[in-house]
């Protein structure tokens, strides 16, 4: 697994050199939390919130199950690494507690997946400090057909925030656009939908690729057909189609999931290593996007 955080202002990748360099011990097969907890601290909007930002305001009481002991957990671990000496090592003992209260799944003594991982650590520090009060019953009725793109996507995620609404959310929530068009009517439906982070292939037969072609691939158009085939909404029967992903609406840290590990049926292979080449600064976002404007982000180391 690898993770990547795209920033997209310009606090630059050279804050990373701003910051004492410090471990994290390991508790036994606890390489995969030490990584995400390491791409964290240095994601800037959220280390900045959770060191210099008040979230202690921000704690809700009412509607986490953890109500703020996970956020708490993790501010004190980042302010620790802040604060120790060059090459020292942090303890991981508390946090590594609160961690595995909040996600049972995880209290086995093994190797976890790693972004499996910063999903139920991003939702919970979430949920902690979560704006929504009172949970609302979700609207069940289907976006109307006939209202705009933009109106749709507006419409979706609005939705979305009715229950979820935080400075997580503000940081690291995306929406993505699906497109299906008949190939027999020509009919086409659009959907729209949030996602914390994307998942996305590595194209084959290569040894070395480029992120951009990780994301052409993850967004290249796709035909559904045979026992794929969807209803399509005009027709009112099972058609063959094109599918095609865009990006509708970046986060502030877009989080990326390089998938080498693939399915076969019988369990999962990892094909050979592949080395990933990615541009530290500049990253053109426009050929995946489908929204407003120009995106452009900063990777982060």
């Amino acid at each position: 697994d690898s993770t990547s955080s795209g920033y997209g202002s310009n606090s630059s990748v050279d804050s990373v050199t701003k910051w004492k360099l410090t471990g994290l011990n390991n508790l036994g097969n606890t390489c995969f939390i030490n990584a995400v907890v390491q791409c964290l601290r240095y994601t800037d909007p959220l280390r900045d919130y959770l060191l210099h930002g008040n979230y202690e305001d921000d704690i809700n009481t009412s509607t986490s199950s953890m109500k703020g002991e996970l956020v708490k957990a993790f501010a004190k671990l980042l302010q620790f690494m802040s604060d120790a000496n060059v090459n020292t090592v942090t303890k991981l003992e508390d946090f590594n507690h609160r961690i595995r209260k909040f996600t049972p799944y995880f209290t086995r003594n093994s190797q976890q997946d790693a972004q499996e991982f910063m999903r139920y650590l991003l939702q919970g520090l979430h949920e902690d400090v979560n704006r929504v009060r009172t949970k609302l019953p979700p609207i069940r009725t289907d976006i109307d057909e006939t209202l705009s793109e933009y109106e749709k996507s507006t419409e979706a995620f609005g939705r979305y925030l009715r229950n979820d609404n935080s400075k997580i959310i503000d940081i690291f929530l995306g929406q993505l656009r699906s497109r299906l068009q008949c190939t027999v009517c020509g009919h086409s439906s659009v959907t729209f939908d949030p996602f914390w982070d994307l998942s996305i292939s590595i194209p084959k037969g290569s040894s070395k690729v480029s992120l951009q072609q990780c994301l052409s691939l993850f967004t290249k158009e796709e035909i559904l057909e045979a026992h794929e085939k969807p209803v399509c909404s005009r027709c009112r029967q099972r058609q063959r189609c094109s599918k095609r992903f865009t990006i509708h609406r970046f986060p502030k840290i877009l989080v990326l999931h390089l998938k080498r590990f693939t399915s076969t049926g019988k369990g999962y292979t990892k094909p050979p290593n592949t080395e990933i080449d990615y541009p530290l600064e500049n990253l053109d976002l426009r050929p995946y996007f489908s929204g407003n404007g120009f995106p452009r982000c900063l990777l982060a180391k």
